[in-house]
């Protein structure tokens, strides 16, 4: 994969996942030892696959996170 070469080899340090489904485990691959994915929505519905081995043995932590619009007002 691209990605893995662009990332040296190693893979991304982090992802962020708005969809949150059959494509989860694959993101999830795709991350480092030691990574976060961080999913913010779940517009692929309720479940999401995950591998447990990525996230015991390769310690990859899953977040969940919200992207608030800051509004200034002058």
């Amino acid at each position: 994969m691209m990605i893995w070469f662009w990332a040296g080899g190693r893979g991304v340090w982090g992802a962020v996942d708005p969809v949150a489904g059959p494509y989860a485990e694959t993101i999830t691959r795709l991350i480092r030892d030691g990574g976060q994915l961080v999913v913010y929505s779940r517009l692929g519905g309720m479940t999401a696959s995950v591998g447990v081995s990525d996230l015991l043995y390769r310690r990859v932590t899953v977040r969940h996170g919200s992207f608030v619009p800051t509004v200034v007002v002058v």
